[in-house]
């Protein structure tokens, strides 16, 4: 098996996610292509005195190689329509994982209330799994607008209530303001506005 680097791995996935998707003209950078195809794309890096492929596998050649089989505008096209991260509202972006072949991301539930509509990379929607104070997996939607207004949130609020009373937990999260990285003052005048125990 191939030994990459987190960052090139990340981005070897991403692209595979496009390719699969919405881009066919993308080079096949699944393990069994490039385990078959190392003679093409790895030997022509070798530095002088190189022994093998195989003891190529082991070095830092491999990241570079297989990065240089995107062309500067393939690499553009993975990084505008399958992106490393996701901008969310109130607070840094949060890293998109793309490692079983879909979409996603883990995120506290506090970090997207207030999303009126749901977000979409590539034409497709991006699962969440909404995480509790704790770090834990609380719900889990490829429609946060529709989970919030229709959905199990009213069921999840009384729950993560009863558990998590200092936290900020809105009756209306569409009209509530994220606490991405709010400040414990910021997030104390929230909960004073809407009320934590409404």
């Amino acid at each position: 098996a191939l030994r990459l680097r987190k960052a090139t791995n990340a981005l070897r996935q991403r692209s595979e996610w496009l390719r699969a998707r919405t881009h066919p003209d993308l080079p096949d950078l699944s393990d069994d292509a490039l385990m078959r195809d190392l003679d093409e794309w790895l030997a022509p890096l070798a530095p002088p005195g190189a022994a093998t492929v195989e003891a190529l596998l082991r070095g830092a050649q491999v990241d570079a190689a297989l990065e240089s089989l995107l062309t500067y505008e393939q690499r553009r096209l993975v990084d505008r329509e399958a992106p490393a991260r996701l901008e969310l509202p109130g607070g840094a972006p949060v890293p998109l994982d793309y490692s079983r072949g879909e979409l996603s991301v883990s995120v506290r539930l506090q970090r997207v209330l207030g999303m009126a509509s749901h977000p979409r990379c590539g034409g497709a929607p991006v699962e969440f799994t909404l995480l509790s104070p704790a770090d834990r997996p609380i719900q889990t939607t490829s429609d946060v607008p529709g989970f919030f207004s229709e959905g199990s949130y009213a069921e999840v609020r009384a729950e993560l209530k009863g558990r998590y009373p200092k936290h900020f937990w809105p009756e209306d999260p569409l009209q509530a303001e994220p606490l991405g990285n709010a400040t414990k003052k910021q997030r104390q005048e929230a909960a004073a506005r809407v009320g934590v125990g409404s």
